[in-house]
């Protein structure tokens, strides 16, 4: 099937003719390599290489190289078997160096005619001949194989010789002398057959003392052995040789400490781990000679080997970032399989989520909890320079309690949980900001608005947007979001739900305002001449201001009360709270006529700039106190 095919030079870069090959020919190595990690090194990078082909074509192949392989392997890191078959490698090497001799061939003794016993008589037997060792290969080096094989059949290791013919094979032509004296003897030669007779007669006997004496010698140990008259001559001892036992067996007969056993990696739960968590690794694996064999993993090259109880291996309390698992399998012999590595990254763990009510360190460290978790910053800044606060996903009271002062009853108190984490902007939209996108600024308050003499000799670049609908600020979220960095760094743009405002303005508090139960336009820009729980009036700045002139809520969030309404993505619907899901509302399903705006204005009194409160207006509506923020989906 692969006649033309060569194993040996296609896959392992073998260029000599020579085949069979040695053992260290099929490694690579020097005759005689001593190091026994070079071994051990060379045969598994070479039988590593082979089982990467066990799937193709040469399937057959492959298994009968591996085989090879493994048995050169195990009889090298064998001192003894390698001392063994180093010393039967340099005999075979000095008999291919030695010129090839040749034997005389006996003529077969006939059956039919008995042997004769002689008389009594000394024989001294010359010391025995030094016959030259037949050049049998040594271990690793294969028997030919038949053509149907893989392997052309290899040239014998000694030449096939011509039968001896009791004199020198010398050709010459004769001279006439010899000539006439052959026509000379031509009448003697008549009488051959009786002197041939007479000749194989006298080898027969010679054979039979030979024989006699040599049982003798066995027997007593001498050098001469007598045959008294008339006495038979013992049975002579079984000269047959003894098998040579096969140095190199073939690829269905191999020993089993060539076949280690393999293993492979099923499955890995979960896919993605988490830190502190665990995780699930199971095994699998036969041996060819079907013995029990046991699972070894370790977690690194320092680590040590540990027993994989029934093919599970269980870690516990993992640690961020790459694991590296290792998995191997042992025979009831003691072999080990080659080893399989598989790197499994570990995740940050997920943070809780943030449960109100929790204080401003905790809302500080739920943000940076989470941040280390998504592997992201906490404050961020897009190509047009906006800032924007990562806001953590949490549980908390939306609405306003019964006994909340200026309480309206669109304000039903219910628990939300915001379970996904987001971005939203660190300020409401500013001029400049909404200016560079959407190349118009719509405000009352600025150099070219109707309120420029309220903002006279000021620069307004950093004041809030106004004076846009809900239609103009979908607008801008969608042009910021076209922007090619923001495509680049894919970044998408929205308005908030009116859930995920309230979360981000209350951030873990559960008074009427972030700061607290008080408002008398101090703490925030809104008509402080009807102050919330004092009696103290406070400041009444009769337009907007720059953006981040109060301080920021614990989230970081600066003008969550005051400054602008800021437009929700909801419709309005009076009754939603009663029937909202308690997870990521996104408003009422059916169109309604009136969009959600929330955080009261500048010129508003504070019951109206309250964390619960909901206004309510057209999505049309343009108006200088109605502004907004943006959020960005992570």
């Amino acid at each position: 099937m692969h006649e033309s095919f060569d194993p040996y030079r296609k896959w392992l870069g073998i260029r000599s003719p020579e085949r069979p090959l040695n053992h260290y020919q099929l490694l690579g190595l020097e005759a005689f390599e001593d190091d026994l990690e070079t071994i051990s090194n060379a045969a598994e990078q070479r039988m590593t290489f082979v089982r990467t082909l066990a799937l193709s074509q040469y399937a057959d192949i492959t298994q009968r190289v591996l085989n090879e392989l493994a048995s050169a392997k195990v009889s090298l890191l064998n001192p003894d078997k390698k001392l063994a078959y180093d010393k039967q490698l340099r005999a075979h090497m000095a008999a291919a160096a030695a010129p090839p001799v040749a034997t005389p061939q006996r003529p077969p003794v006939s059956p039919q005619r008995p042997i004769v016993s002689p008389p009594t008589v000394s024989v001294r037997l010359p010391p025995p001949a030094r016959i030259a060792p037949p050049r049998t290969a040594p271990p690793g080096i294969a028997p030919p194989r038949p053509a149907a094989e893989f392997e052309p059949a290899p040239m014998p290791l000694m030449p096939d010789l011509p039968p001896w013919s009791g004199a020198p094979a010398v050709r010459h032509r004769p001279s006439p002398l010899a000539t006439r004296r052959a026509r000379g003897r031509s009448a003697s030669m008549r009488l051959w057959p009786f002197a041939a007779f007479g000749g194989l007669l006298a080898v027969i006997v010679l054979v039979g003392v030979i024989s006699v004496v040599t049982a003798l010698r066995k027997q007593g140990g001498g050098d001469v052995a007598r045959v008294a008259p008339g006495q038979p001559a013992p049975k002579p001892a079984s000269t047959d040789p003894k098998p040579t036992p096969r140095l190199d067996p073939s690829p269905r007969e191999s020993p089993r400490e060539n076949l280690p056993p393999n293993v492979e990696i099923v499955n890995v739960e979960p896919e993605a781990p988490e830190a502190g968590g665990s995780l699930t690794v199971r095994v699998s694996g036969r041996d060819p000679e079907d013995d029990a064999i046991t699972f070894e993993y370790r977690t690194g090259p320092d680590s040590p080997w540990q027993i994989a109880t029934d093919g599970r291996v269980l870690l516990a309390k993992l640690e961020r970032g790459p694991l590296t698992l290792e998995v191997r399998a042992r025979d009831s012999g003691g072999r080990i399989s080659a080893t399989v590595t598989r790197i499994v990254t570990v995740k940050p763990s997920v943070p809780p989520l943030a449960m109100a009510p929790f204080s401003a360190d905790q809302a500080k460290r739920q943000q940076e909890a989470w941040a280390s978790h998504l592997e992201c910053k906490v404050e961020e800044s897009n190509s047009i320079g906006m800032k924007l606060i990562l806001i953590p996903p949490g549980e908390f009271e939306m609405g306003s309690p019964p006994s909340e002062v200026g309480r309206n009853e669109n304000e039903r108190q219910h628990r939300v949980r915001i379970t996904k984490p987001f971005y939203m902007g660190i300020h409401e939209v500013t001029q400049k900001e909404y200016q560079d996108v959407m190349g118009n600024n719509p405000s009352h308050f600025s150099p070219t608005g109707a309120g420029n003499d309220a903002v006279r000799g000021l620069d307004t670049n950093q004041f809030p947007v106004e004076n846009v609908s809900w239609d103009d600020a979908n607008e801008f979220c969608r042009k910021l979001s076209a922007l090619a960095a923001e495509q680049t760094a894919g970044r998408v743009y929205r308005l908030p739900t009116e859930a995920e405002w309230e979360y981000a303005c209350r951030a873990g508090t559960t008074t009427p305002f972030h700061f607290g139960a008080q408002c008398n336009g101090a703490e925030a820009n809104c008509n402080g001449s009807d102050p919330y729980g004092t009696n103290v009036k406070g400041p009444v700045l009769g337009r907007t201001a720059k953006v981040g002139s109060y301080a920021p809520n614990p989230f970081g969030l600066h003008d969550m009360t005051g400054n602008d309404w800021e437009w929700c993505s909801d419709w309005y619907d009076a009754d939603y709270y009663g029937r909202s899901p308690p997870d990521d509302p996104q408003g009422p399903a059916v169109a309604g006529s009136f969009r959600v705006i929330r955080g009261g204005p500048w010129n508003f009194i504070p019951v109206y700039c309250r964390s619960a409160c909901r206004g309510v207006v057209e999505p049309a509506l343009r108006n200088f106190s109605i502004g907004f923020r943006v959020v960005r989906a992570r």
